[in-house]
C-alpha cells in the first residue's frame, strides 16, 4: 500500500480543489489540512538542540513529542511548569517545558491531531541523530551547513 503523505497536497495548495472522496479516504478536511500545514511550519522551526518554555495561549493544547527509534511523531498531554502542576489539566498563562523534539500545539482538537499524525514531517533535527547514522540516512553536508548557519547566528552575523 503506497505511503498516504504522498498523496498529500503541496503547502501551500493553490491547485484545483481536491476530489471528495481522496479526502474522505483520509479523512482530509479543509480544516485538517490546515492544520497540517500548521504543524508542519511549527516542525520546520525545530532545528537546534536545547530547552525551552511556551505559555499556554489557547486550548485545549497537546505536546507533540518526536521519536528517533521509531522515527513519528506521539502526542500526550503538555509537562507543565512548575513541576507541582505536572500531570494537572493545563490553563491559560501556563507555561510548558519543551525540548528540542517536542512542539506544543494551541487551539486543535486531540481527536483531529490524532488523525492526521501520519502526515506531519520528520523532525529537522533526526537526520543528526545516532538512529539516522545507523540507517545510511545521515547527511553531513547538511550538518556542516547548519553547524554553520549557528555559528552566523551566535556571531551576530548577517
Amino acid at each position: 500500500m503506497p505511503d498516504p503523505r504522498d498523496f498529500l497536497p503541496p503547502t501551500p495548495w493553490d491547485g484545483p480543489p481536491l476530489p471528495e472522496v481522496f479526502l474522505r479516504a483520509f479523512e482530509l478536511t479543509p480544516e485538517r489540512i490546515a492544520l497540517v500545514q500548521i504543524i508542519n511550519n511549527e516542525i520546520r522551526k525545530r532545528t537546534s538542540y536545547g530547552e525551552r518554555f511556551e505559555t499556554i495561549t489557547k486550548l485545549p493544547c497537546h505536546q507533540l513529542i518526536w521519536s528517533n527509534a521509531s522515527t513519528a511523531w506521539y502526542i500526550r498531554s503538555p509537562r507543565l511548569y512548575p513541576s507541582y502542576r505536572l500531570g494537572g489539566v493545563p490553563i491559560l498563562g501556563d507555561q510548558v517545558y519543551l525540548d528540542a523534539d517536542e512542539i506544543i500545539i494551541q487551539g486543535a482538537l486531540e481527536s483531529d491531531i490524532r488523525a492526521v499524525l501520519r502526515w506531519f514531517e520528520p523532525l529537522p533535527l533526526y537526520i543528526f541523530s545516532t538512529e539516522a547514522k545507523l540507517r545510511g540516512i545521515f547527511d553531513p553536508l547538511g550538518w556542516l551547513k547548519a553547524a554553520f548557519e549557528r555559528w552566523r547566528e551566535e556571531e551576530g552575523e548577517e
